[in-house]
C-alpha cells in the first residue's frame, strides 16, 4: 500500500479471498507479519481486507482482540 504522497505505508501477504461488487477481498490470518517504515507487527488476530474497485479508501475488518497494536 501507498500513503499519500506517495509514501510507503502497510505491507503484508494476505490471501485473496475473491471478489464482488463492493471489490477485491483479502484475508489476513493471526501470526502474519505486517510492516511500514518504521513499525512492524505479527497479526493478533484474524483480519479482512476489502479494496473497492473505484475508490481511493481501503476497509479493513478485524476479529475481536483486546491486544491488537493498531
Amino acid at each position: 500500500m501507498r500513503k499519500w504522497p506517495d509514501s510507503p505505508h502497510w505491507e503484508f501477504d494476505a490471501v485473496w479471498l475473491g471478489a464482488d461488487a463492493a471489490g477485491q477481498w483479502v484475508g489476513i490470518p493471526t501470526g502474519t507479519w505486517l510492516e511500514r517504515p518504521g513499525a512492524g507487527f505479527h497479526a493478533t488476530a484474524d483480519h479482512v481486507s476489502l479494496f473497492p474497485h473505484e475508490a481511493w479508501w481501503a476497509a479493513v475488518f478485524y476479529d475481536d482482540d483486546p491486544n491488537r497494536p493498531v
